[in-house]
């Protein structure tokens, strides 16, 4: 379950290479039908010294539930808002900060054989929180 876990965070890493757009591109839906986890969002800072507190002011407004590092190469962090204005409004936000490089919705994912082992309730970031 870990190399799983490892392979999901390096696709999500290099989805988010190919995908930076100044933060306002969406990454499609996943492949394998993976649902969207209402007001949870990966956003990836532009630099691993970027202050984290750029998301807390960019996003602050609509109530932050958590915000978490992944355990990645990357500088990505999970964020829950309590209020969730969607995908575009939550890149478009983003759009005009420069320490936001990226920013997209949280899929669920689970394994293949669906074992029990898997939460897939809350998503990638259930698994690859640094908390």
């Amino acid at each position: 379950m870990r190399h799983l876990v490892g392979a999901i965070l390096i696709g999500l890493g290099a989805a988010f290479a190919a995908g930076c757009n100044g933060g306002a591109a969406n990454a499609p839906e996943p492949a394998d039908g993976g649902d969207r986890q209402p007001g949870e969002y990966l956003v990836q800072l532009a630099t691993a010294e970027t202050d984290p507190a750029v998301i807390r002011e960019t996003y602050g407004d609509l109530g932050i539930e958590k915000l978490a590092a992944l355990a990645t190469r990357r500088p990505i962090h999970l964020l829950r808002v309590a209020r969730d204005p969607g995908p575009d409004a939550m890149s478009s936000r983003a759009a005009g900060v420069d320490a936001i490089v990226h920013v997209q919705p949280n899929f669920g994912y689970s394994t293949q054989d669906g074992g029990s082992d898997a939460d897939t309730s809350r998503g990638m970031g259930a698994h690859g929180t640094a908390e």
